[in-house]
Formats: C-alpha cells, sequence, structure tokens
C-alpha cells in the first residue's frame, strides 16, 4: 500500500510541475512522518525517500533510534532530517543534535539559539524562515514585514545555513485563497537574494504549492493515510 501511495504521489507531483513548466526532479519531497507507523516509515526510506519531515523532537528521537537500529548503515547514512514543526527555545539544543535542516525559523531570537548551539556542537545548520503566509494569529511565523529583516539579521549568523523559506497554507477549503497565499510567498521568495528552497505545500494544498512555485513539498497523510 505504501509503494502504492508513493507511486500515486509521485505521478500527482509530476503533473503538477508540468503544468508550472517544471519536472518531478525539480521538486524535493520531505515525508512527514509524525503518524506513521515505524515499519512504514522503513518501507518509505527503502523506496528511495530519504527526507525525513518532524514537528516534535520526543517523536523524532523514538524514531531516530528505531531506523537506526533497522535500516542498513548505508540506507541510514543518506537520511535528512528535517524539523518542520515550531521549535521551542529550551529543545533547541537537541534539534541542531538531531536535524539536517530546521524549517520553522519565526524570529531572531531563535535564530540566535540555533546559531549559539550550532557554534557549541561545532555543526552549521541549514535553515528557512518562516513567514506568516496565511497571516491566521493561530498559526506561528514572521509577520512578512519584519520577514525581509530577518533575513539580513540572519545572514550574519555564521552557524546558519539560509537556504530559503518555508509556508503554511490557510486552513480551508478555498483554493483561490490558498493559492493567493503561496503566490505572495513565491512572490517574497523571488524578491530575496537567491536561495535554493522554497518550501511550500502539504497533503491537502501540495499541488497548488507546486503550480505557485514550492520546489519542496511537506507530505504525511498522503503517504501514510490516516
Amino acid at each position: 500500500m505504501i509503494e502504492q501511495r508513493l507511486e500515486d504521489l509521485k505521478h500527482r507531483v509530476e503533473i503538477a510541475a508540468h503544468r508550472a513548466s517544471r519536472s518531478l526532479e525539480d521538486i524535493s519531497i520531505v515525508c512527514v512522518t509524525k503518524q506513521a507507523r515505524l515499519e512504514d516509515v522503513v518501507e518509505v526510506v527503502r523506496a528511495g525517500f530519504f527526507c525525513i519531515g518532524e514537528n516534535r523532537i520526543q517523536v523524532a528521537e523514538e524514531k531516530f533510534e528505531y531506523l537506526k537500529k533497522t535500516l542498513s548503515e548505508t540506507e541510514f547514512s543518506q537520511l535528512r532530517w528535517h524539523l518542520i514543526g515550531h521549535l521551542q527555545s529550551n529543545k533547541v539544543a537537541k534539534a541542531v543534535k538531531m536535524f539536517d535542516m530546521i524549517q520553522s525559523v519565526d524570529s531572531l531570537k531563535l535564530a540566535q539559539l540555533i546559531n549559539s548551539q550550532a557554534q557549541k556542537a561545532g555543526k552549521p545548520i541549514d535553515i528557512l524562515v518562516q513567514p506568516n503566509i496565511s497571516e491566521e494569529e493561530s498559526k506561528h511565523g514572521a509577520s512578512f514585514e519584519k520577514s525581509g529583516e530577518l533575513i539580513k539579521q540572519i545572514n550574519d549568523l555564521k552557524f546558519l545555513n539560509l537556504k530559503g523559506l518555508m509556508g503554511i497554507g490557510p486552513f480551508t477549503d478555498d483554493q483561490q485563497l490558498i493559492r493567493s497565499c503561496f503566490r505572495k510567498l513565491a512572490g517574497f521568495y523571488k524578491s530575496q537574494p537567491v536561495m535554493p528552497i522554497l518550501s511550500m505545500g502539504m497533503s491537502d494544498d501540495f499541488e497548488i504549492a507546486i503550480e505557485e512555485g514550492s520546489n519542496m513539498i511537506r507530505v504525511g497523510r498522503t503517504i501514510f493515510g490516516g
């Protein structure tokens, strides 16, 4: 079942990418495993999907240990761990140790904490800045008005590698509203110094996100069900 879902996902991504004059290879897929069975995560990795996205440190730790024991050394070494959920300040040290990329940096204070822990660990870390594209109070993210200045400030932090932007679309069935939010972030992304990653789109809206310029999607339910 997982194998068929992955094939279906690739097909949908390819079609959406084609509508945006791009190809499947242009889009990175982060498999969000927060509610996935451990054996299903193994199947996904063995199918060649090595980017693992997690919202919470504790859940990621459990998967990390299981996969380290279950996968071959070669398979495990290819994994890239992405933190996609809000990062609390008291979890920064663990996040820097565990993750290859933190996608949810939304303030200078958080960026400075990550930089400090990365310096202590001797491990520069990739990050994305997260503007609040839907402007919903229930969502984390920097305001658009402050995001440009935040990017400039982060560029001065030596142990952070700013790779791009991440956005979460509004929780609505209004596809035009979703599209307008993604388009707004894509426009902001294009206005900034060149960065390789625009992370937009989840299970309910990744096709719209790709059409509007996303080159990284974060998909869980479409792969694992639930």
